[in-house]
């Protein structure tokens, strides 16, 4: 994916959740806006830790831009 399309979704105002699919098959949603940083070749996604308030994040995903098949809006976002 490129990185200007990953860029459009976390910058949109309001922010809408979405899921990136991988090449692999997983599937990562991004429930807040303050979740993924993007770099010139991959992002970093934290994930929510279950216990604590946001920003607190469990672990932090690294994922190259090339691994990234889609990109789509969640109708409704997931319990975080």
């Amino acid at each position: 994916m490129k990185r200007d399309d990953v860029l459009k979704l976390v910058r949109q105002r309001p922010f809408k959740p979405f899921r990136i699919t991988t090449s692999g098959g997983e599937s990562i949603d991004i429930v807040k806006q303050g979740m993924v940083l993007v770099g010139e070749t991959d992002i970093n996604i934290g994930l929510p830790h279950p216990e604590r308030p946001f920003p607190a994040v469990r672990n932090v995903i690294w994922l190259g831009l090339a691994d990234i098949v889609r990109a789509e809006e969640l109708r409704s976002a997931p319990a975080a």
